[in-house]
């Protein structure tokens, strides 16, 4: 049941993370850079969480050291470095091939799973792991060979953060609920992001004035992505969870034909079926 629930989870996540990716463009076409986006979304998202946090305040007193260090790096590695190193990354490199690389969250997450947590994939599943991949590769990429540069570099960094933090959450998650962690990740990485404003968009906060609130949905939406991927950890364990989240390509895809109406490619067409049998054989077997 456990399992079942978890996949369940990870399939509203990477809804929610495509239906984000989507505002997100819209957002962006306005006057206003993508870190003073993230910022601002985060923002958002960091201030839903205070009442949930207060509410929620019973289970977090008397927790270890060690328990709050954990918690405090994953809300500064995941909402913080690795939203930066990801922004920087797709300045430097086209969205397409950043979208692909940071998919590589996934293949971080099996690796740490195993190092950190002893959690072993099924052989059967091994294969499944590729031909997902592949589809991916179809969607966000094409036909046509990645040439790697400096940007490339940052995202594969970004994406291997975050699957250390995905791994690194299951464990305090024996005294906390996947519930509590999103809600401090979040908080945490909204301080990180506040911090480095001063350095890199001083000026920020004027945006709010001049732009149309599109930050407000995407930091909704992001809420939504990290506390049903929580629960996804949770009950199913961090590599199933970030294996099925990965379609969220697709599902960003599909939607921005719906409401952007952009023109999916035969080729992604190929790429997104690819990935819907992958996650559910890999959900399966």
């Amino acid at each position: 049941m456990k399992f079942f629930k978890g996949s369940v989870f990870a399939i509203v996540s990477a809804f929610l993370f495509a239906l984000n990716i989507i505002v997100n463009k819209i957002g962006l076409r306005q006057s206003i850079s993508p870190f003073e986006f993230t910022v601002l979304s985060g923002v958002v998202a960091g201030l839903l969480c205070l009442p949930l946090i207060i509410r929620g305040k019973a289970q977090l007193k008397n927790q270890s050291k060690a328990t709050w260090i954990q918690v405090f790096v994953i809300g500064a590695t995941a909402s913080g470095l690795a939203s930066f190193l990801f922004i920087w990354g797709q300045s430097l490199t086209q969205a397409a091939q950043a979208g692909f690389l940071m998919s590589s969250a996934s293949f971080f997450t099996v690796i740490f799973a195993y190092l950190i947590l002893g959690e072993k994939m099924k052989k059967q599943q091994y294969p499944w792991v590729l031909i997902l991949f592949s589809g991916i590769y179809l969607l966000t990429v094409g036909l046509r060979t990645l040439k790697f540069n400096f940007g490339d570099l940052l995202v594969i960094l970004a994406a291997a953060i975050v699957g250390f933090t995905n791994v690194l959450a299951k464990i305090p998650m024996k005294k906390l609920s996947g519930d509590n962690i999103a809600y401090l990740r979040l908080l945490i990485g909204m301080f990180i992001l506040l911090i480095a404003v001063p350095f890199i968009s001083p000026n920020i906060f004027q945006s709010i004035g001049v732009v149309q609130p599109w930050y407000i949905l995407s930091g909704i939406l992001m809420w939504g992505v990290i506390v049903a991927f929580y629960k996804a950890i949770e009950y199913a364990g961090p590599a199933l969870a970030t294996l099925v989240l990965v379609s969220y390509p697709f599902l960003a895809a599909l939607l921005a034909a719906a409401i952007l109406k952009e023109t999916l490619t035969v080729v992604q067409l190929v790429g997104g079926a690819v990935i819907s049998l992958s996650v559910y054989k890999i959900s399966r077997l």
